[in-house]
Parts: structure tokens; C-alpha cells; sequence
């Protein structure tokens, strides 16, 4: 799933949630995540996620395409939605390639979309992008 060898952590830390269904993979991702120098807390679905969005202050979501009932863009919309959460980054995580794909991430409100199997180096870069683009957001959020 994940390519590559970690590098250096970034300077501030993000607190980022998982969002994957396949145990195996949600709990490479956090290890990797964490290696990154994140923090990271993790969900099996959309129902988990949520609950964990109302209790915690989440810079980031990396959330798999495909869950088992509702969808990480089912999720996407709904954090979008939410004026504690909407200043997240989000990260789509799949399968899928192609440009249609692509378009239906964005326009849910995704912030960035990779396919598997992810390349750490890609990773890292949207976690540093993702820091970035949450100050800025939180910024605007408190004028």
C-alpha cells in the first residue's frame, strides 16, 4: 500500500484521522502517518469518523474512497458541511485513476486525491500542503 521510506518529520505536527475499513491497511497508514511525525487517530467508517469529528480537533482526514456502507466522500460533505470540522484538509484515498474520479473528489470537497498503492513521498507532501492550507483556513474562520 505505502512505497517508499519515511524522511524527515515536519515542524508541526497535524492531528490526522484515518478513515479506512480494511484493518490491515488503516493500521499501516496510522504507523506511517505517525512516522511522519503525526499524530493520528483512525476510524473502520463514516459512523466512526464522525464520532470521533464531534469530540476532536482534526487538522486533517485521509479517508479511503470506499467504506463499508457510506463513502469517504459521503464523509467529505459532511465534514464540508460541519463549522467545526469544514476547515480540514481531506484526502481521498483510492483505487480509481481516472480523471472522473478525480472531479467527483473535488467537487465533494476534497482537498486532494490519491490512488493506490499511495507513495509516501506524495503523502507527505499533502500532509505539509494540509498544514499550510488548515492555518490558512482556520485564519479566515476566526476574522
Amino acid at each position: 500500500m505505502v512505497r517508499s521510506s519515511p524522511r524527515q518529520a515536519p515542524d508541526l505536527p497535524l492531528s490526522v484521522l484515518v478513515v479506512e475499513d480494511d484493518g490491515d491497511a488503516r493500521m499501516l497508514l496510522q504507523r506511517t502517518i505517525q512516522l511522519l511525525g503525526h499524530r493520528c487517530l483512525v476510524a473502520a467508517d463514516v459512523d466512526e469518523a464522525e464520532a470521533t469529528l464531534r469530540v476532536q480537533d482534526i487538522d486533517a482526514v485521509v479517508s479511503d474512497w470506499n467504506l463499508t456502507t457510506e463513502t469517504g466522500l459521503d464523509l467529505c460533505r459532511w465534514i464540508r458541511a460541519d463549522e467545526h470540522q469544514r476547515a480540514a484538509y481531506f484526502l481521498v484515498v483510492s483505487g480509481f485513476s481516472d480523471p472522473e474520479h478525480l472531479g467527483e473528489a473535488l467537487s465533494a470537497g476534497a482537498d486532494a486525491f490519491l490512488s493506490k498503492p499511495l507513495d509516501l513521498a506524495e503523502l507527505e507532501a499533502n500532509l505539509v500542503t494540509a498544514a499550510s492550507v488548515v492555518a490558512e483556513r482556520k485564519m479566515h474562520a476566526a476574522t
